[in-house]
């Protein structure tokens, strides 16, 4: 193992949040947290996190509100205690600034962390920071600018790369 520590994207990586979507594009937060049990981690996520518990630091770093991330790590009993949102920062995916305040707060040098996301933003950013990336296919989002050998099409194909 080459790596130290792991930071998790959240929304469409970990958690399969897209029924909350229309609510958070409004700032209905109220109506955001309540929805929350209508999310779902998805298949495999959750034994994959509670394993890696086991061996490495993890993080999840998000441009979502502290608030919600949490309720969201929270609710799916995550052991995922350092997050990196969208208040920590200045700046936002793209920029480098989120994921390297995830590395801070892990206490890991970022080139020694793996980053996981879904989105374009997730593997600029990542490349930005000089940390290893891979690209969590399931979250459905545009592939295109990502390389072929970063995409990982199932969380099995994650885990297989991880451990």
């Amino acid at each position: 193992m080459q790596w130290l520590g792991v930071l998790f994207d959240l929304d469409m990586t970990l958690v399969d949040t897209s029924c909350l979507k229309p609510l958070r594009k409004q700032r209905l937060w109220k109506e955001v947290y309540s929805h929350i049990p209508k999310t779902v981690v998805f298949p495999g996520m959750s034994e994959l996190v509670h394993e890696l518990s086991g061996i490495c630091k993890m993080g999840v770093v998000t441009s979502a509100p502290r608030p919600y991330a949490e309720r969201v790590v929270l609710f799916h009993s995550l052991p995922i205690t350092v997050l990196s949102t969208y208040h920590d920062t200045s700046y936002h995916k793209p920029h480098p600034e989120p994921l390297l305040n995830g590395c801070q707060k892990l206490g890991i040098d970022p080139s020694m962390v793996i980053s996981i996301g879904d989105e374009i933003n997730d593997f600029k950013a990542s490349q930005s920071a000089g940390i290893r990336y891979f690209h969590a296919v399931w979250g459905g989002n545009n592939l295109q600018g990502v390389p072929q050998e970063l995409l990982c099409a199932s969380v099995s194909d994650l885990r297989d790369r991880l451990l």
